[in-house]
């Protein structure tokens, strides 16, 4: 069986996780562990493969307290904004970076990236999901990939990008 792993982070109180469509593939189960050890079973809600998110929903029977969606829009180059995630398996990592640059349009492995902010916060696999934070601690982008044979030049979805789609499947 294969398994995979990778980041990703409650937007709203009723459990819903916005993370890359490429961490939860073709997966028929998907299970959500979050900052406080609890396991839980999440269902697919959205998975866009070419735009690379998704969200998933989880059913918790406990409070939930998800991050504030901030407006990428608002970024400037320079600013310091913080990646959290799991790289390699390492839960609940932070590292700190500036956003390099904005709004660059990049096609990589045939998905379409768009509203993209490149950022010298460390990006490692299974990050990839995970929010990038500005220092009001509001997500700004969502963590995507890397150029692997880089130093420290990751990308993140910057989050206004996909606020349609969110009002559309959850905040109706």
């Amino acid at each position: 069986m294969e398994r995979s792993f990778g980041s990703g982070f409650l937007f709203h109180p009723k459990g819903y996780i916005l993370t890359s469509e490429h961490v939860i593939g073709k997966s028929k189960n998907i299970f959500v562990k979050l900052y406080n050890g609890r396991v839980f079973e999440a269902k697919r809600i959205i998975a866009d493969r070419v735009r690379d998110y998704a969200v998933i929903k989880i059913d918790a029977d406990c409070k939930l307290y998800p991050l504030p969606l901030g407006n990428s829009s608002h970024t400037k180059v320079g600013e310091w904004v913080i990646s959290v995630g799991s790289p390699l398996g390492l839960e609940n990592s932070v590292t700190a970076g500036i956003i390099s640059a904005k709004n660059r349009r990049l096609q990589v492995a045939k998905r379409m990236y768009e509203e993209i902010f490149q950022t010298d916060a460390a990006i490692n696999p299974g990050n990839s999901g995970g929010p990038l934070i500005n220092l009001n601690g509001e997500v700004v982008g969502l963590n995507a990939f890397i150029i692997q044979s880089s130093q420290c030049l990751g990308f993140a979805i910057g989050i206004d990008a996909l606020k349609t789609q969110l009002e559309q499947y959850v905040f109706k």
